[in-house]
Formats: structure tokens, sequence, C-alpha cells
């Protein structure tokens, strides 16, 4: 963060599940991370590092999501299509893609949407693809970034 912000960095990213357990399962082998212990009267749970010091946490909510999330995780992932392949196998669905098969737009189990792609974001948003990662969705055509 900037001198001048108010916040010092980002300490968790916290995602409303209706089904903790099951929710906590599938974003731990999404993040490769054992999910700790339900705590708070059993509707928290954190499940992993997203950084060295930002958190996925769960919170337990008794509704189910209606409507598109506000806010979704972009994730850097060296191999598009072999990510993918592996999220739906645990339970995710891909909703849409790039004609490139650079970046999905996917969705956990209980809907909640997030990007996987083989690109970071400069301060303007852009997308910066390493020079040595090929997209590889099945039957997308790769292109070099711009």
């Amino acid at each position: 963060m900037r001198s001048d912000s108010i916040i010092d960095r980002l300490g968790a990213v916290v995602l409303d599940v209706r089904e903790l357990g099951k929710m906590a399962d599938f974003w731990g082998a999404v993040l490769g991370e054992k999910p700790g212990d339900p705590r708070s009267g059993g509707s928290w749970l954190t499940v992993g590092a997203l950084t060295d010091d930002t958190w996925l946490v769960l919170k337990q909510v008794p509704e189910t999501k209606i409507v598109k999330n506000r806010l979704h995780l972009d994730f850097k992932v060296d191999n598009v299509g072999a990510a993918a392949e592996r999220i739906t196998k645990l339970g995710g669905a891909i909703l849409n893609s790039d004609p490139f098969g650079r970046a999905i737009v996917m969705a956990d189990p209980e809907g909640n949407e997030f990007c996987i792609g083989d690109f970071v974001r400069d301060r303007e948003g852009r997308r910066i693809y390493q020079p040595d990662v090929i997209g590889g969705y099945p039957g997308s055509v790769t292109i070099e970034p711009q």
C-alpha cells in the first residue's frame, strides 16, 4: 500500500458459503492448504494463505448465492487448462473463457465466481502475460500477448 493509504495491507478475503465443510474441502484442495477448524460458534473457518499474510476465510451464512458476485478473485496459474481440469474434478464449474484460453471464469460448488489465468495485472489493471507460458484450454488458439 502507498504511504498515504489508510489501510496497511489486505489481511483476509472472506467468502460467504452455505456448506462450510464442503466448501472448506473444495477451497483447501484448490489452494493446496489444510483448512483450519471451525471457530466462532462453528460459522467461521480459515482455509489457508492466499499470500504470505493474506488469508481466505469462509463464513457460513443461511442464504444461497442468488446473483453474480460484485467481487471475485483472480488467481494466476501456470497452465490454465490443467488448472481448470483439476478444479472441475473438485466440483467447480467453467462459466466462460476468453477466446485464446488465457483466462477462464469459474465457479466454486456454490456458484461463487473466480478467475484463473496465466497473467498478472499492472497498476492500470492491464493483463501482463508471462512470455514463456502458453495458454492451454482444450480447443483454444494461443496468441502472443500485445
